[in-house]
């Protein structure tokens, strides 16, 4: 596994459990569609 470096926190304030990844997930892709929506 790689260092991070000064990127450790964005890393950190991932869930360690796969409900929480799949919640993550999920949230990213609803908003990156409703931004592809806006756009018309």
């Amino acid at each position: 596994m790689s260092d991070p470096g000064e990127l450790k926190s964005l890393l950190e304030a991932i869930p360690h459990h796969v409900a929480g990844v799949v919640a993550v997930v999920s949230g990213l892709v609803r908003s990156a569609h409703r931004g592809v929506n806006a756009l018309g």
